[in-house]
């Protein structure tokens, strides 16, 4: 082993440590270490490693995550030099593809850390490199580019408009929209069989639904790109496929929302946005939509992972409050025939 990822390891073994005086210690050395070039690539070849101990893989994939948040930003506590910056910006996703679980959440995070301040004008080559994933069928490749997406497009829902973000966003949809939909379609097809799939490989496919669906909410969310408008139809059939959707094999561990749960609250999300904000071209499904969430209302469950206010507010908001606005012909009625819509109200 190399003297100097010995070393490290030694440190980050220290880290674990129960003694508050070696961690302090062991701390005090990763920190020295951070100084040194290739750092970061120490880091990356022991998360990598399937002969470095477990522990010891989710130390280092922790502490490049934390070393990226010091030093990613415009007062560095470490100065990067910018060829060691672009090694990093390749190696740390190539590292990503090749781990999986927790390990590729701490690198999928440290990506989104980098991105934040690189992407597009220093790492131009970001999505494109996260697209070319989307082509496999490794469901956990599948994972990380969509994990990796997700947390990057999530800014289109929150920033202003502005001439740059609608650069950027157009940039992504450009590249994204025609993968992403293909890969939708690949899941929405796996609907039938989902019966036959191993445990493993049936979270792995939820997971990547609702990470499809993410990413296309917050491509949605400034306005609704032309291309998801022409392939509206299949993407919402889909969508309502899955509000029709059951998975016994899937249980909840501690009243928490399991991955379905997520997948249709995320469905909803999306309807919600459509009623609001493009209801010209959402109509001409509304009825199966609202047939849908309605079943939906009347299956939930009394578990308890439904009684959270994230839960209970979707259902307030979208279909309680909703359904108590009165309608144009409501309003038309009233106006027209008053004694009639009151008849009509009392009656139910």
């Amino acid at each position: 082993m190399d003297e100097n990822v010995r070393q490290v390891t030694l440190a980050l073994q220290g880290t674990l440590q129960q003694d508050p005086n070696v961690r302090k210690q062991a701390e005090h050395c990763i920190w020295e270490f951070e100084k040194a070039s290739g750092f970061a690539s120490l880091l990356l070849q022991l998360v990598c490693s399937d002969k470095t101990a477990p522990e010891i893989r989710m130390a280092a994939a922790v502490t490049l995550k934390n070393f990226i948040k010091k030093n990613w930003d415009e007062a560095p506590e470490v100065d990067v030099s910018a060829e060691e910056e672009e090694q990093i910006r390749n190696s740390i996703l190539q590292a990503m593809f090749l781990t999986s679980g927790t390990l590729q959440s701490q690198l999928s995070h440290a990506v989104h850390l980098m991105a934040k301040r690189d992407f597009p004008s220093r790492w131009p080559s970001l999505v494109p490199s996260l697209v070319e994933h989307l082509k496999v069928d490794d469901l956990n490749r599948l994972v990380a580019a969509l994990s990796a997406m997700d947390q990057l497009f999530k800014k289109f829902r929150y920033e202003s408009k502005s001439t740059s973000l609608w650069t950027e966003l157009k940039s992504c949809l450009l590249t994204v929209q025609e993968p992403l939909t293909q890969v939708y379609a690949k899941m929405i097809e796996f609907i039938p069989q989902r019966s036959s799939l191993s445990s493993e490989s049936l979270i792995q496919w939820l997971e990547i639904l609702c990470l499809v669906c993410k990413v296309f909410h917050s491509l949605c969310f400034q306005d609704l790109p032309e291309y998801f408008e022409d392939n509206l139809k299949p993407w919402v059939e889909g969508f309502l496929e899955i509000m029709k959707m059951d998975c016994p094999g899937v249980s909840s561990s501690g009243g928490e929302p399991t991955f379905i749960d997520e997948l249709k609250m995320e469905v909803c999300e999306i309807f919600t946005l459509y009623a609001q904000r493009f209801e010209e071209e959402i109509n001409p499904f509304m009825q199966n939509i609202i047939q849908a969430v309605w079943q939906l209302v009347v299956q939930t469950g009394s578990e308890t992972r439904f009684d959270g206010m994230g839960v209970l507010q979707t259902i307030a908001q979208d279909v309680c409050v909703k359904n108590l606005h009165l309608r144009q012909e409501d309003l038309e009625m009233f106006e027209d025939e008053p004694i009639e819509y009151l008849k009509r109200d009392i009656e139910g």
